[in-house]
């Protein structure tokens, strides 16, 4: 089982809302007040639920992450250390 931590954000008129994971498709549009589940890829104009995801594409947003932090660091000429636990395992015990 996968850790559901939540990433929560207000938007700029103080409603509330929380993000776990999820994907949004490109050129998607996400309407005003828009309910978006956990685990759930949505596309579409204005976006629909397509379908769950993966346990293995839930374990590659923590990698996918610390990629980006790692590529930062060597733009920045300062290397990015990071533990072992962002290394990505597409077959989670």
């Amino acid at each position: 089982m996968l850790p559901r931590n939540s990433l929560a954000d207000q938007d700029a008129i103080g409603r509330f809302m929380k993000l776990n994971h999820l994907m949004i498709g490109a050129g998607s549009l996400v309407p005003p007040n828009k309910v978006l589940r956990s685990g759930y890829l949505y596309m579409g104009r204005p976006v629909e639920e397509v379908r769950a995801l993966s346990e293995v594409e839930i374990a590659h947003f923590a990698y996918s992450a610390a990629h980006y932090v790692r590529l930062m660091g060597r733009y920045l000429g300062n290397p990015i250390n990071l533990s072992a636990a962002c290394v990505f395992n597409p077959h989670p015990a």
